[in-house]
């Protein structure tokens, strides 16, 4: 944030001249709508600043969100597919009780064992 100070010093004779005096007054009066364009500007200015800053904390966020938000549908996906795992291996172990043949999945010939074996 901008901050604006200005310090006048006037040293006036004891008895100024009319003019010396319009002439400061005038002076003064400048300075002061100077100072007050400049400080309407530097407000403008930080009221910009403050917006963008808050644009851009807006759009990390949304960033954040939308991971977070990704990793939580992997995360219920996997634990969706874990459980369909799981049943799967449940119904081959009852399967293994009932037949007496056992399913390995890295052996395919066990589907055919399954198949031709008698309960």
């Amino acid at each position: 944030m901008l901050t604006l100070t200005l310090t006048l010093t006037l040293t006036l004779t004891p008895n100024p001249n009319p003019n010396e005096v319009h002439t400061w007054e005038h002076t003064v009066g400048t300075l002061d709508s100077e100072i007050q364009a400049l400080d309407t500007a530097i407000k403008r200015l930080n009221d910009n600043e403050e917006a963008v800053l808050e644009a851009e904390r807006r759009s990390h966020y949304m960033v954040l969100k939308r991971a977070r938000d990704g990793l939580q549908k992997r995360e219920l996906r996997l634990g969706y597919l874990q459980n369909q795992v799981r049943g799967q291996e449940m119904d081959f172990q009852r399967l293994h009780r009932i037949m007496g043949v056992k399913f390995l999945p890295e052996k395919p010939e066990s589907v055919q064992d399954i198949i031709s074996a008698e309960p």
